[in-house]
């Protein structure tokens, strides 16, 4: 095993980040363009979490400096919009790649330049898509732009 896959199978994960709800969530304000922000149903409906669960480990990024809240409000009404922090991007990127050396180190069978022609894309991408039964097939489509109920 070369020294430097070694070095990074070293890397502690993020204790934050090791809960996949967690992960998940702050791969979903790391997508999101530099200084924009979204909405809390925008994330329960992508991520298809309820209020509680999502609140909760919105909680936990919030206390932990990985995201920030800003609140507004219409009438009676408030909105909570959540944004990733420097801290937790820097957080996000620490612990992915941690975690993409213990894929790199696994690698397949028959080596690892075909472990990365098979999961290369998958990996590229796979913070910013979020399967999920509950997604309509507008939802699903690959766009640029920012989800709905993002500022930039």
């Amino acid at each position: 095993m070369p020294d430097e896959i070694a070095e990074l199978l070293r890397s502690p994960f993020d204790a934050v980040l090791t809960d996949p709800v967690r992960l998940r969530l702050q791969a979903a304000l790391n997508g999101l363009p530099d200084g924009a922000s979204i909405t809390f149903t925008a994330l329960r409906r992508t991520l298809g979490l309820s209020d509680g669960n999502l609140g909760a480990h919105l909680a936990v990024l919030v206390d932990s400096g990985y995201a920030a809240t800003t609140e507004s409000w219409r009438g009676k009404r408030r909105t909570t919009r959540y944004a990733t922090t420097p801290l937790g991007r820097g957080a996000f990127a620490t612990h992915v790649t941690a975690l993409q050396a213990v894929i790199d180190a696994a690698g397949p069978p028959d080596g690892p330049e075909s472990h990365q022609a098979a999961f290369g894309p998958f990996v590229a991408r796979w913070a910013s898509t979020f399967p999920s039964e509950k997604r309509t097939p507008s939802a699903q489509r690959a766009s640029t732009a920012p989800p709905p109920n993002c500022s930039a």
